[in-house]
């Protein structure tokens, strides 16, 4: 289990590394630090009070160090872990990514009707991510970064050997989403960037997932089947105009 100090050792590492880095991103003038899997992460160190306070040396050795306090943004899965992550003192919440494995118990199963079915398409994907980023910005106190995930398919990860359709849905034999299209993706992009830009809260930014995660089917790299049709979406709803 991780503890404070291990906690504060990488918060060390990166102001010797990249927090004074001209192109690191800050909002509102602190310097951004996003937690994966924060609520994880309070239960490991000792509860919520534990947390706490070691986000707050780390603003104490910010100081030292001469630069901007941290904007502490905790990576969220669920409305209970909004509640923790308030309690230990995160400024902002967000989740990594959208992904329909557990569809059964939430939203993204009522999408397709809540049938355990192996294959969603890439239109009941764009729909659950506007049903799953709009429950968790009403769960969540703080400010919720909304996430955009181009699409997931874990069967890179799969034994070879197993039957499709699997017959049990566990990590990482769960839903694929099919027929990815560039311009779907596009709208989920246009609605996650309305959700920020609209929200009173003022997240002031929004989460894409990802750049490289090949093995789980969301990666925004060119491919031999869309080159980089992907990156000119982000380019076309996220990009500066000419």
């Amino acid at each position: 289990d991780w503890t404070g100090e291990e906690f504060l050792a990488v918060i060390d590492y990166c102001i010797r590394t990249y927090f004074a880095a001209p192109e690191y991103y800050r909002k509102d003038g602190k310097v951004f630090f996003s937690v994966y899997s924060a609520a994880k992460l309070i239960d490991r160190v000792g509860g919520a009070e534990k947390m706490r306070e070691a986000l707050l040396e780390a603003q104490t050795r910010m100081r030292r160090a001469g630069l901007p306090p941290l904007h502490f943004s905790a990576m969220v899965h669920s409305e209970a872990d909004c509640e923790k992550v308030l309690a230990a003192g995160y400024d902002s919440a967000s989740a990594y990514n959208v992904t329909p494995y557990d569809f059964d118990d939430n939203d993204v199963g009522r999408v397709v009707g809540g049938e355990r079915k192996r294959i969603m398409t890439h239109e009941d994907f764009a729909l659950a991510h506007r049903q799953f980023n709009a429950r968790m910005q009403r769960a969540c106190k703080l400010p919720y970064v909304p996430v955009a995930t181009r699409g997931w398919d874990c069967s890179p990860r799969c034994r070879q050997d197993e039957p499709f359709p699997w017959k049990k849905m566990s990590y990482p034999y769960c839903v694929i989403v099919s027929g990815l299209k560039p311009a779907v993706f596009g709208g989920i992009l246009a609605a996650v960037r309305h959700q920020a830009e609209s929200d009173p809260k003022k997240p002031g930014a929004i989460f894409i997932n990802a750049w490289n995660e090949y093995t789980e089917g969301c990666y925004l790299m060119p491919d031999k089947w869309h080159g980089d049709a992907f990156l000119r979406e982000v380019r076309r709803i996220c990009g500066k105009s000419d």
